[in-house]
């Protein structure tokens, strides 16, 4: 609902990241692109909530200042800002992990005259950005969408970076009806391939070791995944390219020229290659004609390293050289929010229970007392995608529950039935549904 700038849209296929719980649902919606943008998946999320008739279970517009857990009763109250109370036997904080902005500290900002805005924050009215003047702060997985959707349609373009990210094509096309078809006759055979990699994605590592290949072997793989659509080339790659630092060098060299032949101003090009972390260390934004948009005469590049933004100034110029702009947009982040206050509550592990009387941003309680948030013999919760799951392990390195390991799939914050939008009524299930 709130990521919708312009160039938002899914980093992974849209067909393996949709719900997997109902066999129906996956029949009766079909996605128009591999990887679907944002307009397309808020209208599949309304389309579950009016199939499902969730929408009497969700309350909006209320900020949860505290949840208390009772051992007596076995319940949590959630207390509402506006006074209001709800008691529930499950609690499920999926907020996410990075669901609050992370605004702009710099000087004068709040003075700017023109259009600004944080992507997180981006107006549902549409933004006329055509033939203006646009700076951009920040060349985070945002930030990559932005600048490749909006290069070629402002007049002038000026991006602000601090730190450049490894990025990889993402290769997006839409789905045809072949396609289409076949997508929908082996649904069940995508999510066994997500259940055994170890993200819940659709790419597998490949077993062999880098050293096990010629380099002529290794550059021809590489090159194949370089050009197939989404992480591929980061979850398909050698298995010992992100644990190997040899490994890792020779597979950053490779990105990293592969940025300098897709790049015309070799200055330019050297400032967009990270020095700091080898390709896949970090979670590597996908784009879409990100590199090519530097080769524009309209777009130029400021690295704040060498040249820091000291202010901006009402009519849009940056100091300590003045460049004017006419539209300010910074996509630079986001953090975990502050958590209501979680008292008494308890994280489950294997047979045990913990008491955290510490405020902690998850909580989650489950009918057989199994499920809780990384913690010791815990399954790894803290994202409402539940993609990390089928890699939790506890101490013993088992799956810290059978439930768990066999529903992993009802991904992007659906575990076991019950859906993350929203705060409101319990929504009762049976085990294992």
């Amino acid at each position: 609902y709130w990521n919708r700038y312009p160039g938002a849209r899914f980093d992974s296929e849209s067909w393996t990241y949709g719900y997997s719980f109902s066999p129906e649902l996956l029949q009766d919606w079909s996605w128009s692109e591999h990887f679907a943008a944002q307009p397309e998946t808020l209208r599949y999320l309304e389309h579950v909530v009016d199939r499902f008739n969730l929408g009497p279970h969700m309350q909006f517009g209320c900020k949860v200042e505290r949840a208390t857990y009772d051992d007596d009763s076995r319940q949590w109250t959630v207390d509402l800002d506006d006074g209001a109370s709800l008691r529930c036997r499950f609690l499920f904080t999926a907020i996410g992990l990075l669901s609050a902005p992370t605004m702009p500290t710099i000087d004068g900002v709040e003075s700017f005259e023109g259009q600004s805005f944080h992507t997180y924050y981006w107006p549902q009215e549409p933004v006329d950005i055509v033939g203006k003047r646009v700076a951009v702060i920040g060349t985070g997985a945002t930030g990559v969408q932005v600048i490749a959707e909006i290069a070629d349609k402002v007049a002038d373009l000026t991006v602000f970076q601090r730190r450049p990210n490894w990025c990889a094509p993402l290769h997006n096309s839409k789905i045809t009806d072949e396609e289409q078809a076949r997508i929908k006759a082996t649904y069940d055979e995508i999510f066994e391939q997500c259940a055994k990699t170890p993200g819940g994605f659709i790419h597998r590592p490949d077993r062999r070791v880098m050293a096990d290949t010629t380099e002529e072997e290794r550059l021809a793989f590489w090159e194949e995944l370089y050009a197939l659509p989404g992480f591929g080339v980061w979850l398909g790659n050698f298995r010992d390219v992100l644990m190997d630092e040899e490994a890792n060098a020779e597979l950053t060299k490779f990105i990293a020229d592969k940025i300098r032949t897709r790049v015309d101003d070799p200055a330019v090009a050297e400032k967009l290659i990270p020095t700091d972390h080898g390709f896949g260390t970090r979670r590597v934004p996908m784009e879409t004609r990100y590199y090519e948009a530097y080769n524009r005469p309209n777009v130029h590049l400021v690295d704040i390293n060498d040249t820091p933004i000291e202010r901006i100034t009402p009519a849009g110029r940056w100091r300590p050289t003045t460049m004017p702009v006419s539209c300010l947009t910074s996509p630079n982040g986001s953090r975990q929010p502050p958590s209501p206050s979680l008292r008494r509550g308890r994280v489950v592990g294997r047979g045990n229970w913990r008491d955290q009387s510490k405020p902690t941003p998850v909580a989650v309680g489950w009918r057989d007392d199994r499920i809780g948030p990384a913690g010791d013999g815990c399954a790894q919760l803290g994202w409402a995608d539940s993609s990390a799951v089928p890699a939790a392990r506890n101490r013993r390195g088992s799956p810290p529950n059978g439930r768990v390991a066999r529903d992993h799939r009802n991904r992007s914050g659906l575990i076991c039935g019950l859906p993350w939008l929203g705060w409101g009524q319990p929504v009762r299930t049976s085990p294992g549904s």
